[in-house]
């Protein structure tokens, strides 16, 4: 064995440095995911098939709250159904996405906000970046393998899920809509 190590010392040292420098790249990303902290924050959001800016019911953030907007359609403009969105706050904490309640509001013909009284005792940030480095992102991953990246074939099913991402780690938000999901804001204040 020590003269084949001693007559091929280059085909040794060409297979097992690239294996070695495989796994110390491995063992810093994990040890860099390993203490990264886990979010802190909880994140609003906004999601529905058919949530748009154009909707007559919107989500706005003001002065640190969250309110229910209603701008009546105007006649020329084709907003038939106006739906309301559905609201939701994610705790990474408890893992939790829960759908919040809305007021109502009676269609008219004048504008209005309503505060959202579920987190009328919330304040929010709209900042992108929350407070402890993470952001709501999209997380959408395409199923395949080297041979169908390079020559395709075969079918690539993908998984688009809502996230809270910091550069190291990813947190994917459970049970989530996957349309037209809508950042609201960062909770940075409770009161009880």
């Amino acid at each position: 064995m020590k003269a084949f190590l001693k007559e091929n010392l280059v085909l040794v040292a060409g297979i097992a440095l690239p294996l070695v420098l495989t796994i110390l790249f491995f063992a810093a990303t994990q040890i860099e995911k390993a203490s990264t902290p886990d979010p802190e924050y909880k994140v609003a959001y906004v999601a529905n098939d058919s949530y748009s800016y154009n909707n007559a019911y919107q989500i706005i953030l003001r002065n640190k709250q969250v309110y229910l907007s209603y701008v009546p359609p105007q006649k020329e403009n084709h907003r038939n159904n106006p739906t309301l969105p559905e609201l939701y706050v994610f705790d990474p904490k408890t893992g939790q996405n829960n759908i919040i309640d809305l007021p109502e509001i009676k269609e008219g013909a004048e504008k209005q906000e309503i505060l959202i009284p579920e987190l009328a005792t919330f304040r929010f940030s709209p900042n992108r970046t929350s407070p402890d480095g993470y952001s709501f992102d999209r997380n959408y991953r395409r199923s395949g393998n080297l041979m169908t990246e390079m020559f395709g074939g075969g079918y690539n099913r993908g998984s688009n899920n809502l996230s809270m991402n910091n550069g190291h780690k990813s947190v994917t938000i459970s049970n989530t809509p996957h349309y037209n999901a809508q950042f609201i804001g960062w909770v940075i204040a409770e009161k009880e």
